[in-house]
């Protein structure tokens, strides 16, 4: 974030550097066009004939120069202050890339690029960051090795019961356990609601990181029976990085929207 920092503050210095060479450049141009209008002015009023016709036109083709200049120098002014905001949306928006990548903490780069976006009413951006839950940014997204060790721990605790009704007895619960420890689990894209077949549907999406799929298959399960239950807080888990990449996919799209236009 500080390094994201000092580079936006360069970039703004040397921007604001270029801007004020660029309005030099112009004054200079409109004051040399301007002492040569009044001056033809004056000489018009002492002009007859062809001569008086001559300055008119010679008046008329400075009053247009100078017309030019002034929009050449507004249209220039406000591209830079476009230039300016892209970059700084595309350095904020790169930044989250890599710490949302990196699964760390990312409220204060949330935060960055939050107060780029709003600084320039850039509501489709301020939306989607909005869409964040505040505890991801301050946590991190779940990364897909740690979701696949997560998973793989959940699947062996819902196998154990997948046999026993929410209220079950205990000797439900052996007996299904025991279940889970003599058969082997289902692999790949198999048929079938029964919840071996939909673990082994979630897995093969999972282990392809295919995450969205891979949920979809998991919501399947009962959800009043052990295996909905004990699935909740990894769907959870796994919902928190599938909002947060969908949020980052939309910026990136519009920073890249944003930026094919400077090229226009």
């Amino acid at each position: 974030a500080e390094y994201m920092g000092a580079e936006l503050r360069r970039e703004r210095e040397l921007l604001s550097a270029e801007r004020l060479a660029e309005q030099r450049k112009v004054e200079e141009l409109t004051a040399l066009w301007q002492a040569e209008l009044a001056e033809q002015r004056l000489l018009l009023e002492k002009s007859f004939g062809r001569e008086k016709e001559d300055r008119i036109r010679r008046i008329a083709e400075i009053e247009t120069k100078l017309h030019n200049v002034e929009a050449a120098a507004q249209n220039l002014a406000e591209y830079k202050l476009y230039s300016s905001f892209v970059h700084e949306l595309s350095a904020a928006t790169m930044a989250l890339t890599r710490v949302v990548a990196a699964s760390e903490p990312f409220d204060s780069e949330l935060a960055a690029l939050r107060r780029v976006a709003v600084a320039n009413d850039e509501t489709a951006v301020v939306v989607m960051v909005d869409n964040v839950p505040a505890h991801v940014a301050k946590h991190g997204v779940p990364s897909h090795k740690y979701l696949a060790a997560r998973f793989a721990d959940v699947r062996r605790r819902i196998r154990r019961v997948a046999l026993v009704p929410f209220n079950g007895s205990v000797t439900a619960h052996v007996l299904s356990a025991l279940y889970a420890t003599v058969t082997f689990p289902k692999e790949g894209l198999v048929p079938g609601d029964d919840v071996d077949a939909i673990l082994a549907r979630a897995e093969h999406w999972l282990l392809r990181e295919n995450l969205a799929q891979a949920v979809a298959e998991l919501q399947a399960l009962p959800k009043y029976e052990w295996s909905g239950r004990l699935a909740e807080s990894f769907i959870a888990a796994a919902k928190d990085r599938l909002v947060t990449e969908q949020a980052l996919g939309v910026v990136q799209s519009e920073v890249a929207t944003l930026a094919s236009n400077l090229t226009r």
